[in-house]
């Protein structure tokens, strides 16, 4: 019969609804560990202070295990576990192209997260906007182009992934029911369940259900490789029946799909690693440690989930030869092996569950991503320049009003009538946005899952809008990773680079031009490097903040470790400096063989339209490229493992007591340990002379000679004083001054 009337006939029996109550009721489970744990922690910090971060990036504490799931679940979304099939039924094995996206994604990924990690907590950066601002010095949030358009260019891809996610769970839960459901309502169910996950446990339940929701993505996508040759006749029949059905499913690939490949290698690579949420999850790292397992797990991930995966289309193409929408074919697959004999009922379930578990797991994490840039990038810049607009209006008022009478203000405790509202409020201060965010975070939630269900009922065409996705978010590369390693970005070059990089890719992609986003994200490159280098005066310190936040901007490390400062949630936690070897700039010939070595995977070596062996029912030329995949990730394991270290001896803390290590200037390397009660911050102090002293501000043009002459002074009076600490001391804090020292004088 026709696949339509087949898919018409069968239902999922109980079996798959059993499978499902008991994934949702360990889902339940750990929001309430997650809900206790919370609570727990929040007797033991200041909840007014830390609420925010404890939400949206999990207390800064997040560990390997979860941080690796999270990451690796939030990636494969439903459009791998429908898509990829899809794919594989459409154009057969060159649907493994998918693999060489996540190796993009990890390059990339490994690119900033290390920096990433370590400047938001040194910083106190408590979402992506928060890093932009503290690093082009932006004053008021609120008033800047750069800031508003950073905020279009992440929400509105963010929104339209997050409808599509909605969209997926709501038509796969309809197909579950025979349509007994209308997708609207499983939208509405997926709405309310997500819902109550984040507003109870924040991103540390997200993470939770991420460990479990990517163990039964992992089970569900590896089961295929037993059934096809349980429930099937076993690969190698299958692909020999698809080389008499379709020939081109199994030849040699010609170069107009190699470009495709090439395209979507950098496209969705540069895009997805960028897509607000992985930006997130580095911040949220409880340590470089964790998150190097949680990358590696990430490179893991992919051979795992997206290899096998590719077998549900070849499958179907063979048994299901003349289907209409190829969207359907993982169903009808999982249809076959339930109603295959009773050990297909039990696999089957797994395999449904798992494709909700990758809607859900891309879901919540798009959803909580929403509600941080529209609370902490939105609303919080609008309630702090309505704060400072009152603050500013009541000490006016307290400026103009009239002296009290002798007699008021003689009796104590008693003001004047006429200055009480005017001398409370500004007695009083601006009002602590914390609680207000918080519960503003709850509602942005509830509001934007809502907003997703009418796009569901609705019908609207998502699969136009999602092609514009890569092209937009991966413009911001320059922007934000760029910025992290080379001063001279400036906030001219950013917004000249997004809006070429935007429009341009905008236009390409929806022109259907080849190569589209490859030329955007380049023109965006070339246009914000050649901005920054022609105007290389505006990225001079703006004000001593924006002089403090440059001075943790570097190619090669300081010497030793910058200051450490309290920054609200980081107040008193062990923050290392940066890392002493990181991927993309320690024996970077790894970091330029991993992004080379992919390229290998491209059957070039063959020709076009040639029909090769087959090796355990796979063509050769499509092995060999999973298995140069497999060795670059190995190489890229390598560079976590060997080519990634903190520096250990450097274990500073932020309620260290104040030790002043001098200093430099805009392009020189500074040290300091630490900030504390009773001493003036060596960062503040630094910062100040490197903000006045710079060519753009100073009448001189640098530091003077009698400048550097006392600050030599006091590193000599340093080094002496550090030479007469007992042996209880750090030698290892004396050592480090000792080698900056000698180097400042050498």
């Amino acid at each position: 019969r026709p696949a339509a009337e087949m898919a018409d006939s069968r239902k999922f029996g109980t079996e798959v609804w059993i499978a499902l109550a008991v994934y949702l009721g360990l889902l339940l489970l750990l929001l309430v560990y997650a809900a206790v744990l919370r609570c727990i922690r929040a007797r033991r910090t200041a909840p007014k202070e830390n609420s925010l971060v404890e939400h949206f990036l999990a207390g800064r504490n997040l560990g390997p295990i979860a941080l690796g799931f999270s990451v690796s679940a939030s990636m494969f979304s439903g459009y791998t576990v429908v898509g990829l099939p899809a794919e594989a039924y459409s154009k057969g094995f060159s649907a493994w192209r998918w693999v060489g996206s996540c190796t993009f994604i990890t390059i990339v990924y490994m690119a900033y997260a290390p920096r990433m990690q370590w400047l938001s907590r040194v910083r106190g950066h408590d979402s992506l906007c928060c890093y932009i601002k503290d690093r082009y010095g932006i004053a008021q949030q609120h008033r800047d182009p750069l800031h508003w358009l950073m905020v279009i260019v992440l929400l509105v891809p963010c929104f339209i992934y997050l409808c599509a996610q909605f969209d997926a769970f709501g038509n796969t839960i309809s197909t579950l029911t025979g349509g007994a459901v209308t997708p609207t309502i499983g939208a509405v169910g997926l709405a309310a369940l997500i819902a109550v996950f984040e507003i109870l446990g924040g991103l540390h339940v997200v993470a939770l259900t991420d460990v479990v929701q990517g163990v039964v993505l992992v089970a569900g996508a590896m089961l295929i490789l037993i059934s096809v040759d349980i429930h099937f006749e076993g690969l190698p029949a299958i692909s020999k029946k698809l080389e008499v059905l379709d020939p081109s499913l199994v030849q040699v690939m010609d170069s107009a799909q190699g470009l495709s490949w090439a395209e979507f290698w950098i496209g969705v690579g540069v895009q997805r690693a960028l897509f607000p949420d992985f930006p997130q999850r580095a911040m949220a790292a409880s340590s470089q440690k964790s998150l190097r397992v949680g990358i590696a797990i990430l490179a893991l991930s992919p051979f795992l989930v997206q290899v096998p995966l590719l077998f549900f289309g070849i499958i179907g193409r063979v048994h299901h030869p003349n289907l209409e929408n190829p969207k359907e074919i993982f169903t009808l697959v999982v249809l076959d092996i339930i109603y295959s004999d009773m050990s297909g009922k039990v696999v089957g379930s797994i395999m449904m569950v798992a494709c909700l578990a990758a809607i859900m797991s891309t879901a919540d994490s798009v959803l909580i991503v929403v509600s941080q840039i529209v609370t902490l990038d939105i609303i919080r810049p609008i309630q702090e320049a309505i704060s400072a607009r009152r603050s500013s209006h009541s000490a006016s008022e307290v400026a103009s009003a009239p002296p009290a009478s002798p007699s008021a203000a003689s009796e104590p405790g008693k003001v004047p009538p006429f200055v009480f509202p005017a001398a409370s409020a500004a007695a009083a201060g601006p009002p602590k946005p914390g609680c207000c965010l918080v519960i503003s975070s709850r509602i942005v939630t509830v509001i934007a899952a809502g907003v997703c269900i009418p796009v569901v009922e609705s019908n609207f065409d998502l699969s136009f809008m999602i092609q514009f996705q890569s092209a937009i978010i991966a413009q911001t590369m320059p922007t934000v990773v760029l910025a992290l390693y080379w001063r001279g970005m400036h906030k001219g070059a950013a917004i000249v680079g997004l809006l070429v990089g935007v429009s341009s890719g905008v236009a390409l992609v929806g022109n259907e031009v080849p190569g589209g986003i490859l030329i955007s994200l380049a023109g965006n490159i070339i246009a914000t490097i050649t901005v920054a280098c022609t105007f290389a005066r505006f990225a001079a310190p703006t004000s001593e903040k924006h002089a403090e936040a440059l001075l943790h901007i570097f190619w090669r490390n300081p010497s030793s470790s910058l200051p450490i400062q309290e920054f609200g949630d980081v107040k008193g936690m062990g923050v290392a400096p940066p890392p002493y070897l990181e991927p993309v700039k320690s024996r970077w010939g790894f970091m330029i063989l991993a992004m080379a070595l992919p390229w290998l995977a491209l059957p070039f070596y063959r020709q076009s339209g040639t029909i090769d062996p087959y090796l355990s029912g796979s063509p050769v030329w499509a092995v060999t490229a999973v298995v140069v995949l497999l060795l670059t990730h190995f190489l890229l394991l390598y560079i976590i493992a060997c080519q990634w270290k903190d520096k250990k001896e450097f274990a500073y803390r932020a309620d260290l007591p104040p030790t002043v290590i001098g200093g430099g200037s805009h392009e020189g390397s500074l040290v300091s340990a630490g900030t504390g009660a009773g001493g003036e911050s060596a960062l503040a102090h630094v910062a100040a002379d490197m903000f006045h002293s710079h060519p753009a501000h100073g009448e001189h043009g640098g530091l003077s000679s009698e400048h550097v002459a006392s600050i030599r002074g006091e590193l000599q009076e340093l080094r002496n004083e550090m030479m007469k600490q007992s042996s209880a001391q750090s030698n290892i804090m004396r050592e480090a001054v000792r080698e900056e020292i000698n180097a400042l004088f050498a």
